[in-house]
């Protein structure tokens, strides 16, 4: 039904691989479009390119915030699960029909009528929507674990190896790239006479050598071999037989270019140590424990050194936030903490177990949980 009010078309498309295979942004936007001239209202056209698998959606949030608002009529999307793959943003639109907070709903490849069994079967198709990418994500890290359990690396494979793109998924080996890998082996021999200058041996591997980088399905690559990517290239322990996958070492089944101890002589000659050695994670206290108020997204931990030789510690999103780059210094972070907890009381048993061990590693919390237990009520 026309109405003064605006509608919005939302279109959604990430670059995930359940993503595929949904419309692209320019159809969702044209169908949704041509719905609107049906329906006669005055369209406004919103395209994100976030996942909907959680909650956080800076321009879906937008979105809400103007239907509370009662700013728009109505709201059109390609799919139900353009809108949501998960329950939180499934039951914000369900809710807002059902105590029509937003007016109208229209979909072009769904049958939407705004009742309430209409909203059934939509609370339906958004939680299918749910259960199939919660599936294809535990069915894409099963095959994952099976590929490593073999042996195979399961990302692209480093210059002078190829993926194999002919077997099913999960089954994908890796092979020597017939084109690259003599040049790449080739100059590993070069770099063990210790006779070249990294620059040097760039410029026979880029000019005399001929070496380009393998062309990707975006189209970049094919180009000369970078400094930096010749320098990781010395580094990488897949062209010794291994691989690193979460922190872990495991020995790939894929065929080495050096031995271990061609291997073990370049990091020497970098100065380097051996990666092969089992790789130990530095433990951060608040990581996984704060999310950004912006985007809603895990906060996550840098430890930058100064010249000074003086390391900090500073906490920022971890996702695609605008606001990433600001992050917050530890210190400044443990102080905001400690104006929280000082507006708390504190149980005796938690305090007894807590106190010591902030004492000496978070003075400044442990000192604001000292006081939060002075003002309990024991």
């Amino acid at each position: 039904m026309p109405t003064n009010k605006p509608f919005l078309l939302y279109s959604r498309k990430s670059t995930e691989e359940d993503e595929r295979q949904a419309q692209s942004l320019e159809n969702q936007t044209s169908l949704g479009v041509s719905l609107a001239k049906q329906l006669g209202v005055e369209l406004e056209v919103v395209e994100d390119a976030h996942s909907a698998k959680e909650p956080g959606r800076p321009r879906f949030d937008d979105i809400l915030a103007r239907i509370d608002k009662g700013e728009i009529g109505g709201l059109i999307a390609w799919h139900p699960d353009r809108l949501s793959r998960n329950e939180m943003d499934a039951a914000a639109i369900c809710f807002r029909l059902r105590k029509k907070i937003l007016p109208e709903l229209h979909f072009v490849n769904y049958y939407f009528h705004n009742s309430p069994e209409g909203i059934m079967m939509l609370q339906i198709a958004l939680s299918q929507s749910q259960y199939t990418s919660s599936k294809l994500s535990e069915d894409v890290k099963r095959g994952m674990k099976n590929k490593i359990k073999k042996g195979w690396y399961p990302h692209r494979a480093p210059l002078g190896y190829v993926n194999d793109k002919h077997k099913d998924q999960g089954e994908r080996t890796i092979s020597k790239d017939e084109l690259r890998f003599p040049i790449i082996r080739r100059a590993w021999d070069a770099l063990l006479t210790e006779s070249y200058t990294l620059p040097h041996l760039l410029d026979l591997i880029n000019n005399d050598w001929g070496l380009r980088t393998a062309l990707r399905k975006d189209g970049t690559g094919d180009k000369p071999l970078a400094l930096n990517t010749l320098c990781r290239m010395f580094s990488n322990v897949f062209y010794a037989g291994y691989f690193y996958h979460d922190g872990e070492l495991f020995q790939g089944a894929h065929e080495p270019m050096v031995t271990l101890d061609e291997f073990e002589r370049a990091q020497k000659l970098f100065g380097r140590k051996n990666p092969l050695r089992p790789r130990t994670t530095q433990t951060l206290p608040y990581t996984g424990l704060i999310k950004c108020a912006f985007c809603k997204g895990q906060i996550t931990a840098t430890v930058k050194t100064k010249p000074s030789g003086r390391s900090y510690t500073y906490y920022h999103c971890k996702g695609q936030c605008p606001r990433k780059k600001h992050g917050v210094r530890e210190d400044i972070l443990e102080q905001k903490i400690a104006e929280q907890l000082a507006e708390m009381g504190m149980h005796a048993e938690f305090y007894l177990w807590a106190a010591p061990r902030l004492a000496r590693s978070r003075p400044a919390v442990g000192r604001a949980i000292g006081d939060a237990y002075a003002r309990s009520d024991r």
